[in-house]
């Protein structure tokens, strides 16, 4: 027996023996990982302590996040990237810049901050589109007013890969967007009448029917309710017709109640009518004033357009004119004995088939009245006259160029002869008046 109990006492100790060992095991373990983390951590931060002391900043940020951002509209986020010195005038493979995902989502705040950190609002993407073709597409008319509102804005005519220009989508934009607002005012007035209608045609009636009701309800009753408060009529000052049965005056009464219903519908669709009519008319007035904006800002443009053309076509008029002057003082003084060929001429305009309103500005160019007009014509129509111009400069004229010299010269006084009729017509239009 005694053996017996020895032995788990033996069992015992070793199971013993093995969980020390295991727990020793276990944390030399520990201690090792421990030891090679503490190792890791100091190679870190040596490793940080070199890259401060060499000098060297941050990397700059990449600039799609800025482009993100701008599209997320993101501004705070836009602020930090571009002060940590993302590029501003950067643009994807599609050419899509910061500014153009700021205007094609609409985020006027972030527009105006990359507008004022010096982006582009002129610079057109793969596809040709500006910030202000996307944000006029989009129907974000603030962003394309803070666009406009730049230190330099986009050209309100300048045209994208389809042929679009900025000021053709805003417009589109604007009546899109009166569209929608009238749509929504008709569907809000419709509702609005839809619930008059069910309120009018629902069970319970208005207050001035509930006499026609309690009338009806007293008759049909046959007068017991009455009767326990003191008759059917008592205090009343409503008297029946003698001849009427029950029946034929509950019909009464109901027919007056529908004939008073029908009454009140006819009224509510006569003012519905009236209110749409209204309506109707406010938006023609309203069309037709945008209308008249459009063509009035329309032929503003139109008349900036001609002036600047003419005012170009005017600066090209003083340069050939200057440039005629010139030729013809130097051809008036060559060698008498020169010959002169069909380029030695110094003709007013060097095409042959120079229309008639700019051969006469490059003439009058520099007269400010219809006298000096006349002295100027005067002069040209003495130089180019045919007989004059073939007895100064005939026998000099080269054979093979001398018929198209002496047409030229003819073709060129009939011209000046032509405009010197119109001067004078003027001339005497004005004396008239």
């Amino acid at each position: 027996m005694g053996g017996e109990k020895r032995k788990p006492h033996k069992e015992r100790s070793r199971h013993g023996d093995k969980k020390r060992k295991k727990k020793t095991s276990k944390e030399r373990r520990w201690k090792k990982r421990r030891r090679s983390r503490s190792s890791r951590d100091t190679d870190t931060s040596d490793t940080a302590g070199g890259s401060d002391s060499s000098g060297a900043g941050p990397a700059p940020p990449s600039p799609r996040q800025l482009l993100l951002a701008a599209a997320l509209g993101d501004r705070p986020r836009c602020r930090e990237l571009i002060q940590q010195g993302a590029d501003v005038a950067y643009a994807d493979a599609e050419g899509t810049t910061a500014l153009h995902e700021a205007c094609r989502h609409g985020h006027r705040a972030a527009a105006r901050l990359l507008l004022r950190r010096g982006a582009d609002a002129g610079l057109a993407d793969a596809r040709g589109d500006t910030p202000a073709h996307l944000a006029a597409r989009h129907g974000h008319l603030e962003v394309l007013a803070a666009l406009l509102a730049a230190e330099n804005p986009p050209e309100i005519e300048a045209v994208n890969g389809r042929g679009e220009s900025v000021a053709q989508l805003a417009a589109f934009a604007m009546d899109k967007q009166d569209v929608q607002s009238y749509r929504r005012e008709e569907r809000e007035q419709s509702e609005e009448w839809q619930a008059q209608q069910q309120h009018e045609r629902s069970p319970s009636l208005e207050p001035d029917d509930w006499e026609w009701e309690r009338r009806l309800r007293e008759e049909l009753s046959g007068g017991e309710e009455e009767e326990e408060v003191g008759g059917a009529f008592g205090g009343g000052d409503w008297q029946a017709d003698q001849y009427e049965t029950a029946e034929e005056y509950a019909q009464r009464i109901w027919e007056e109640m529908q004939a008073h219903r029908r009454a009140k519908e006819q009224q509510a669709r006569a003012a519905s009518s009236k209110r749409r009519r209204q309506e109707e008319a406010r938006r023609e007035a309203f069309r037709a004033a945008a209308e008249a904006e459009s063509r009035r800002i329309l032929g503003e443009q139109q008349a900036q357009d001609a002036a600047w053309r003419a005012a170009v076509a005017q600066g090209q008029a003083g340069t050939k004119r200057a440039r005629y002057e010139a030729n013809w003082q130097f051809f008036a003084s060559k060698h008498p004995e020169a010959p002169i060929g069909y380029g030695d001429v110094p003709w007013i305009l060097a095409a042959e088939a120079a229309p008639q309103e700019e051969l006469q500005r490059v003439v009058l160019y520099g007269t400010s009245g219809l006298e000096e007009q006349r002295k100027r014509l005067r002069t040209e129509l003495i130089r180019w006259h045919p007989d004059k111009f073939e007895a100064r400069f005939g026998r000099r004229l080269v054979p093979a160029d001398r018929d198209r010299v002496l047409a030229r010269v003819v073709a060129t006084s009939q011209a000046l002869n032509a405009i010197s009729a119109a001067v004078q017509q003027q001339r005497q239009q004005q004396q008239q008046q």
